[in-house]
C-alpha cells in the first residue's frame, strides 16, 4: 500500500525489474524512483534531479529500465536519458543537448530496454525511431544505430521497445502495431495490426 511508503507514489508511468527480481517504479510527478522487493515490501527510494542539465529544473521522467545494477530513466521534457546506480548515484546523461547548439539526439524518448552487453535501447516518439546506443564505457555513451523501418512499416510513434531472442520489438502508437525488426534494424514482420472495417 502507498500510505506505507515514506512517499507516496502520485503518478507511476513506468516499472522495470532486475536480476534480484526488484521492482523500480518511476513516479513523474514527484520525480522518484520508489524500490521493491520480488513480494512487494518497500526497499528503498531516491530523487531524480536535473542538476546536470541546461538550467532546467524541468523534468518527466518517464521510461525506465535497470540491468548490470545500472537504472536507465528517461525525461520527456529535457530529451534525454538519465543513468544511475541503483542506489541513484548519478553516472551519465545519454541524448542529452549540446551547450553549443542546444540540439539532442532525443526528442522524446519513451520506453527503454537495455542488453546483457549493456546496449540501451531508446524509443524515440517524436523522432519515429528507436536509437540503439552503446554503453560499454557506462560514462560514454555512442549512438550506433538508428531503427526507422521502410515504406509501410516506418515506425511513425514508437512508445517502447523490448530486444527478445535477437529480435527488436517496437510499439508504435503510431501505426498502431507492434513491428519486429532484426539486430541489424531489418524489418521482419508487424503484429497486432487494425483490422480495416468495411
Amino acid at each position: 500500500s502507498t500510505n506505507q511508503l515514506p512517499y507516496p507514489i502520485h503518478k507511476p508511468v513506468g516499472v522495470a525489474l532486475d536480476e534480484k527480481q526488484q521492482l523500480y517504479v518511476v513516479d513523474s510527478k514527484e520525480r522518484r524512483i520508489h524500490v521493491f522487493s520480488e513480494t512487494g515490501q518497500f526497499q528503498r527510494h531516491f530523487k531524480i534531479d536535473s542538476n546536470w542539465s541546461l538550467g532546467s529544473e524541468e523534468m518527466f521522467p518517464w521510461g525506465v529500465a535497470v540491468r548490470n545494477e545500472t537504472l536507465y530513466v528517461s525525461d520527456l521534457v529535457n530529451k534525454c536519458v538519465y543513468v544511475y546506480d541503483t542506489n541513484g548515484v548519478f553516472i551519465a546523461v545519454v541524448g542529452a543537448p549540446s551547450c553549443e547548439e542546444n540540439k539532442s539526439e532525443l526528442l522524446q524518448p519513451q520506453g527503454l530496454f537495455v542488453t546483457e552487453d549493456d546496449w540501451l535501447y531508446v524509443a524515440d516518439q517524436w523522432a519515429g525511431s528507436v536509437k540503439v546506443y552503446d554503453g560499454g564505457v557506462k560514462e560514454n555513451f555512442s549512438l550506433k544505430q538508428v531503427i526507422e523501418g521502410e515504406g509501410d512499416n516506418t515506425l511513425t510513434q514508437p512508445l517502447d521497445v523490448n530486444v527478445v531472442q535477437r529480435e527488436v520489438i517496437v510499439l508504435d502508437e503510431g501505426n498502431p502495431c507492434v513491428h519486429v525488426f532484426s539486430l541489424r534494424g531489418e524489418y521482419l514482420r508487424s503484429m497486432l495490426q487494425r483490422v480495416p472495417r468495411g
